[in-house]
């Protein structure tokens, strides 16, 4: 099957492909372009129109060119969980929820440790889930905020995990 391409809406010298290509015309001759890796592993582009520069996930450019605009609470999902695989028979709508059911499924969550953002191990949250001081002195062994610790105490955060 032929790759398929298309304008990218408000981006007239730009074109997305349904293989998950971005190709510019902006300099009169066509140069297929090369996206980068955010911190979460998606791919990302860089589009200018008037000197402007605007970051997107390759994803969500396929799906809105070719399906539709965003509906509202939806993101883009990959079916096959390979954030690099932006084919857009990979590719669809859906809600957070199903979105992050589907991360689970793939074994590409990144809650808990596997977050880039992750300040503690797993020990460490059950060990302050068991420990009776206050949040104070308990935050301060672990040199995070006071917030934080309670949202592990009342299960906010870290409530996959159990004890």
């Amino acid at each position: 099957m032929s790759e398929k391409w298309k304008t990218i809406k408000d981006y007239s010298d730009y074109e997305v492909s349904d293989q998950g290509q971005i190709r510019s015309w902006k300099r009169k001759k066509l140069r297929i372009l090369r996206p980068c890796l955010d911190t979460y592993k998606y791919l990302t582009i860089s589009l200018y129109k008037n000197g402007t520069q605007n970051n997107t996930y390759v994803h969500s450019l396929v799906l809105e060119t070719f399906i539709s605009s965003r509906p509202k609470k939806m993101e883009a999902c990959h079916n096959d969980g390979n954030k690099s695989n932006n084919y857009l028979n990979n590719l669809r709508w859906d809600s957070h929820e199903n979105n992050q059911a589907d991360t689970i499924k793939h074994g590409t969550s990144t809650r808990g440790t596997k977050s880039p953002n992750c300040k503690l191990t797993k020990k460490q949250v059950l060990e302050i889930r068991k420990d009776s001081r206050i949040l104070r002195l308990i935050r301060a062994d672990y040199k995070v905020c006071n917030k934080t610790i309670y949202n592990i105490k009342t299960q906010r955060k870290w409530s996959w995990l159990k004890n």
